[in-house]
């Protein structure tokens, strides 16, 4: 993704790449989602002593490739 220009706020420029790209951007939004939640996940609620990283990829991988472009349709 590029930069945010200069004069745009983040929201509007988050809102110009759902109007030009949304499949993308909601792909890539719902990979972020999944991301920070399976971390907190794992941190906050299970505490667990070390991250299983190979469960947060597939999280991640699943909003990317799954949630995010069928959420769109």
């Amino acid at each position: 993704m590029r930069p945010t220009p200069l004069g745009v706020s983040k929201w509007t420029w988050y809102l110009s790449l759902l109007d030009k790209h949304p499949v993308l951007t909601k792909a890539v939004t719902s990979a972020l989602l999944t991301l920070i939640g399976d971390l907190i996940c794992q941190v906050m609620i299970d505490q667990v002593p070390s991250l299983d990283l190979k469960r947060t990829f597939l999280f991640t991988l699943l909003g990317l490739v799954l949630v995010g472009p069928t959420l769109h349709f």
